[in-house]
């Protein structure tokens, strides 16, 4: 039978690639959108556009449609640029700035992981995109002043320890994956110094296999392979 997938985040730049290959695959791809112009890109794609905010309730968004797996990539892209999101000391960051990082690396992947695991599949999959700016912790490069976002994205990776100790992920035998890529090569570095840049193309091929993984998979993308 046509595997059902959902992808959070389908309308951005790593959504939208994930999109693409999973139609590809032959598989029923339902993309969660907030505006007009991501849900006509997530249809043009040929997956179904779904108005969904990830930090509010989503229960009874699909009716009695489940799903084989889900892939979360809601929010890697903050909107002002690279430039700005490595350029704010938490002496200056706007609050605002922070509770957005918060909402979707922390509110959403809770309530996502809580509104879909009871309409995901026995043996299915969800697949978390994370981040290896984490791994710096205290050698942060002196153009790097990134610190908020890395708080979050570590908080939200203590989340996915959890779920896959939880019962009911236990009892369906669910596999909770956590891809984490250094920067993606993307529009959101054009212009600016960025560190080693990994290809879009790499990402998702993870993730593809991390979907087809009998295991749980934790993976960090620290730099595009050797060529």
């Amino acid at each position: 039978m046509k595997k059902n997938i959902a992808v959070l985040g389908a309308g951005g730049f790593l959504g939208g690639h994930v999109v693409t290959e999973l139609v590809k695959k032959g598989f029923g791809v339902w993309g969660s959108v907030r505006t007009q112009e991501a849900e006509e890109k997530v249809s043009k794609l040929g997956a179904h556009p779904v108005r969904i905010d990830v930090t509010k309730n989503i229960a009874e968004t699909f009716g009695s449609l489940v799903f084989d797996d889900l892939v979360y990539t809601v929010g890697h892209c903050p909107p002002a640029g690279f430039s700005k999101a490595i350029n704010q000391p938490l002496s200056e960051i706007p609050m605002g700035m922070y509770e957005r990082e918060i909402k979707a690396h922390q509110i959403g992947v809770l309530n996502v992981f809580q509104g879909f695991l009871p309409r995901l599949q026995f043996g299915g999959s969800m697949v978390f995109i994370s981040s290896a700016i984490t791994r710096f912790k205290y050698d942060w490069p002196e153009f790097l002043q990134a610190h908020y976002y890395a708080s979050v994205i570590s908080a939200g990776d203590w989340l996915l320890a959890g779920m896959r100790m939880d019962p009911l992920v236990r009892e369906k035998q669910i596999r909770i994956h956590r891809i984490a890529p250094a920067a993606i090569d993307s529009p959101f570095h054009i212009g600016s110094k960025s560190p080693d840049l990994v290809p879009v193309e790499i990402v998702v091929q993870e993730i593809l296999l991390a979907m087809d993984s009998t295991d749980y998979v934790d993976k960090e993308i620290l730099k595009a392979p050797a060529s």
